[in-house]
C-alpha cells in the first residue's frame, strides 16, 4: 500500500528530524520551505499567500502521479520572530509571520483534505500546535493566537471527518523542544518576553527534548493516534506536569 508524504518547514529542527525517520514504505517526501530540505524540495515562503498555490498544485500533481492509498501532510512551518511588544515590532515582518502561523496551515490543510477527498484517497493531516496556544505570553501575542486558532480549526475539521472515510486530523503539541525558534526566543530580553526565564529554567534542569526525540513521537502519533487526537510530543515529562496542573 503506497503512502504519499508532504511536509512544510522541513529544512531544520523538528521537520528535518521528521524526514530522517520516514519509514521505508512511504514514498519520497515532497517538501516545502524557504531553505533547502531533503526530499523533493520546492522553495516557498508561506508568509506570502500567493506562494500557497505552488503547494496546492504539488498536492494534486503528486497524488495523481503516485496514486497512493494513503496521503500524509505534516504542516510543520512556523516562525517566532519578530518577538517583543507589538508596539516595538515592524508591521511588515509582523504581517508575514501572522500569515504563515495563523493562516497557511488552515488554508493548505483544507486544500490537502479536499485534494484527497476528490480522488478517493485516505488522508492524514498533522498540524503542529503549541503549549502556548491557550496561554497569555507577553512578547509572543501573534504566536499564541495563531496556534490557538489553528488548533481550534483542527478540532472542528476532525469532527467533520466521517469514520468510514478513514481520514484523520491530528494535532501534535511539541513541549520544550530545542528548535531554532526556541533558541531565538532565549536571546530576547526577559523583561519584554517573560518566556525567556522559563526556557532558561528548562535548560538548567536539562529537560529540553531534541528534535529527533520529538520526531519519533510524531511518527508514533501518525501510526497510532485517532482522528481528532491532540498528542503531546517532545519533553513528555513537562507535558505530564502541565496536564497534572490543569486537572
Amino acid at each position: 500500500m503506497a503512502t504519499s508524504l508532504f511536509v512544510t518547514g522541513a529544512s531544520s529542527g523538528i521537520g528535518a528530524a521528521f524526514l530522517e525517520q520516514v519509514p521505508a514504505d512511504v514514498n519520497e517526501p515532497h517538501t516545502f520551505s524557504r531553505r533547502p530540505a531533503d526530499g523533493r524540495w520546492t522553495q516557498v515562503d508561506l508568509g506570502h499567500q500567493r506562494q500557497w498555490e505552488t503547494v496546492v498544485s504539488a498536492f494534486k500533481q503528486a497524488l495523481d502521479a503516485e496514486q497512493p492509498d494513503h496521503a500524509i501532510f505534516f504542516h510543520c512551518s512556523g516562525g517566532g520572530d519578530p518577538v517583543g511588544r507589538v508596539v516595538d515590532l515592524d508591521p511588515l515582518e509582523y504581517g508575514l509571520v501572522v500569515t504563515m502561523n495563523a493562516a497557511s496551515g488552515i488554508a493548505l490543510g483544507q486544500a490537502f483534505l479536499r485534494a484527497c477527498h476528490l480522488r478517493g484517497m485516505r488522508a492524514t493531516l498533522v498540524l503542529t500546535g503549541s503549549p502556548a496556544a491557550d496561554k497569555d505570553v507577553p512578547g509572543m501575542a501573534h504566536y499564541c493566537a495563531a496556534k490557538d486558532g489553528m488548533q481550534h480549526w483542527g478540532r472542528i475539521v476532525a469532527m467533520e471527518m466521517t469514520p468510514e472515510s478513514g481520514n484523520r486530523v491530528i494535532t501534535v503539541v511539541p513541549y520544550a523542544v530545542l528548535t531554532e525558534i526556541v533558541k531565538s526566543v532565549m536571546t530576547k530580553d526577559p523583561d519584554e518576553v517573560p518566556l525567556v526565564n522559563y526556557f532558561r529554567h528548562v535548560e538548567t534542569a536539562g529537560e529540553f527534548a531534541s528534535p529527533e526525540t520529538c520526531a519519533r513521537h510524531i511518527w508514533t502519533a501518525i501510526h497510532e493516534a485517532s482522528n481528532g487526537a491532540v498528542v503531546p510530543v517532545g519533553a513528555l515529562v513537562i507535558a505530564e506536569r502541565a496536564a497534572a496542573a490543569a486537572s
